[in-house]
């Protein structure tokens, strides 16, 4: 903790061009889930859907240096599906490429972490998830926001409490960026 207080120091006492920026942001979306031996599901969620049924709130929390074209971040994911006392836990740091810099840009993505999931009184089951995407970005407001669309795909290995899951999605998001 020490240590992250005094990069943070440190990164904010340096001149505006060595300076990270820092962004804050949710994901809206959609998911196809394909489990072994089940039928796929799909997932409509505000801000994202990664398990293929219901509302999932989470936030992205990025960082980015001078260029802009190297972006990475945390993006978190709660789930509570009350029908059949499911819940999720997700959290992944990911990599973002961005091709050009500049205001509108496609980009790719990669990364991984884990993912927690619960059902009623059962002990939770900790899976890894990774995967990646493609995407368009638009910067508005003067650089101090940007939209995105990406199309993504994500896996779980399976184990002998949990199957092996494929998932593609759709993800819309939104970022505030301060500089």
């Amino acid at each position: 903790m020490k240590r992250a207080l005094a990069a943070a120091v440190v990164l904010l006492a340096w001149p505006s061009e060595a300076r990270a920026d820092v962004s804050l942001g949710a994901n809206f979306g959609a998911t196809i889930n394909f489990q072994e031996n089940d039928r796929a599901r799909v997932g409509i969620g505000w801000p994202y859907s990664h398990a293929g049924a219901g509302p999932t709130p989470g936030i992205r929390f990025g960082f980015t240096g001078g260029s802009g074209r190297h972006e990475g971040y945390l993006d978190s994911t709660f789930g509570y599906f009350s029908r059949f006392s499911e819940r999720t836990f997700l959290l992944t740091g990911n990599y973002q490429y961005n091709f050009d810099g500049h205001a509108n840009t496609l980009f790719l993505t990669g990364g991984g972490g884990p993912y927690i999931y619960g059902v009623r009184d059962r002990d939770d089951v900790v899976a890894f998830m990774f995967g990646g995407g493609v995407g368009f970005r638009q910067r508005i407001a003067g650089g101090h926001g940007t939209f995105r669309e990406e199309l993504r795909f994500d896996f779980i290995p399976g184990s002998s409490r949990y199957p092996q899951t494929f998932m593609l999605g759709v993800k819309l998001g939104f970022d505030l960026w301060f500089r």
